[in-house]
C-alpha cells in the first residue's frame, strides 16, 4: 500500500531526504524486531521495516528518471531489479546460516548495523538533480520540488492514462509465472512430477538465475533497438511458449525443468519494460508517482494470483488424496488445470 505514496513523496521532496529516512525507517524496524518481547511490538517492527523498505525501488527509478538519459533508462531499470532481486535471494539463502551461527536477535542487531551504515551512506551520496554540462540543456522540472496541489493532480493524470494502465497490468500479468512457480514449483516438482524435496528446491531455484539474467538483457536490448513493445511482445509469447512446455510434457529430467525454469525466468523478466514505458509516457517531474501506481497493479495482481492457483487446485481436484501428515496432495492433472491460468 505504500507505492504511491512512496512515489508521491519522491517527487515531493526528492529522493536524497526521503530514501534517507526511509533507511533509517528500516533500521530502527531492524533494532526493534531484535529486542521485541511482545507479539505487537514484533508486528509492529515489521511494519516499520515493510514502510522503509517500500520506497527502495521507487528511489532507484525516480534517481535513474533524474540522473540519465531516457534512451539509458530501460537498461539501468533492468540492472535495479537484478540487483534488487540478487539482494534478496542471498538475504534468503544467507539468513539461515548466519542464524545457526548467532541467535536471530543478533542477526537483526547486524542487519540494524548494515542498515545504519546504508542511511549515512545515501544521505553522503545522494543529490536530488544533476548539474547540466555547458553544452547540456537544462530542464527546468529537474531543479524544484512539485507543489502538493499539482502533485495530486498529476496523481489524476496518471490514473486516468489508458497507456500506463496497460502497461501496469501488463507488467502484473507478467510477474505472475514467477510469482506461481516460486510458490507452487516445489510442490508441483514433488507431488505431480515424483521429485525429491531438496531436489527440488534446487530445480525451483533456476527461476531466479533466469531472472538475474533476464531483466538487464530485456533492458539492454531494448535501449539497442530504441523500441520497448517488441521485446515485450517476445517476453511475453516466450513465457507463453515455456509456460505450456512447464505444465504439460512429462517425465522430464531434472535438467531439462531447470533449462525449462531458466528460460521462465529470463522471458518473463521482460516486464521490466512496462516500467520505462510508464517513465516515458509520464512527465519526469512525477516520474516517481507513476511508477509506483505501475509497481501497485504489479504487487497487486502477483498478490491475488498465488492464492488463486491454491483455490484452482481445490476446486478442480477430483480425489482428495492426503500424505501421512493428514496434508491433502495433489496430482499432476490437478496441477495442469490450476497452472493453465497462466
Amino acid at each position: 500500500i505504500m507505492q504511491i505514496p512512496a512515489g508521491m513523496l519522491l517527487d515531493k521532496f526528492g529522493p536524497r531526504r526521503v530514501l534517507t529516512l526511509a533507511c533509517a525507517l528500516s533500521t530502527i524496524g531492524c533494532l526493534f524486531f531484535a529486542i521485541a518481547e511482545t507479539r505487537f511490538e514484533a508486528n509492529f517492527s515489521r511494519l516499520l521495516m515493510g514502510i522503509g523498505a517500500s520506497f527502495a525501488l521507487m528511489g532507484c527509478f525516480k534517481l535513474a528518471s533524474i540522473w540519465f538519459a531516457k534512451h539509458h533508462f530501460a537498461f539501468i531499470t533492468g540492472a535495479t531489479i537484478t540487483i534488487g532481486f540478487f539482494g534478496a535471494v542471498v538475504g534468503l539463502f544467507a539468513l539461515p546460516d548466519i542464524m545457526r551461527l548467532v541467535h536471530w536477535r543478533h542477526s537483526m542487531g547486524i542487519a540494524a548495523i548494515a542498515g545504519l551504515v546504508g542511511t549515512f551512506a545515501l544521505y553522503v551520496i545522494i543529490r536530488d538533480r544533476r548539474t547540466p554540462k555547458a553544452d547540456e540543456p537544462f530542464h527546468e522540472e529537474e531543479a524544484h520540488t512539485l507543489s502538493t496541489k499539482v502533485l495530486w493532480k498529476g496523481l489524476k493524470t496518471i490514473c486516468t492514462s489508458k497507456p500506463t494502465w496497460y502497461a501496469a497490468v501488463y507488467s502484473g500479468l507478467m510477474f505472475c509465472p514467477t510469482l506461481a512457480f516460486a510458490l507452487w514449483g516445489v510442490p508441483f516438482l514433488v507431488e505431480a512430477q515424483g521429485f525429491e524435496q531438496q531436489l527440488a528446491g534446487k530445480i525451483t531455484s533456476s527461476l531466479y538465475i533466469g531472472w538475474l539474467f533476464g531483466a538487464p538483457f530485456f533492458g539492454w536490448l531494448s535501449d539497442r533497438l530504441g523500441n520497448r513493445v517488441k521485446p515485450m511482445y517476445a517476453a511475453s509469447l516466450s513465457t507463453l511458449v515455456i509456460s505450456i512446455a512447464l505444465i504439460y510434457f512429462e517425465h522430464m529430467s531434472s535438467g531439462m525443468i531447470s533449462l525449462l525454469l531458466f528460460s521462465l525466468g529470463f522471458a518473463s523478466s521482460g516486464f521490466v519494460l512496462s516500467f520505462v514505458v510508464v517513465r516515458e509516457i509520464n512527465h519526469i517531474a512525477i516520474a516517481g508517482t507513476a511508477l509506483g501506481f505501475a509497481n501497485t497493479l504489479n504487487t497487486l495482481i502477483g498478490a491475488i494470483f498465488q492464492p488463486l492457483i491454491g483455490l484452482l487446485l481445490e476446486w478442480t481436484s477430483s480425489d482428495v488424496i492426503l500424505n501421512e501428515e493428514g496434508e491433502r496432495l495433489f496430482q499432476l492433472n490437478d496441477y495442469q488445470n490450476a497452472l493453465s491460468s497462466l
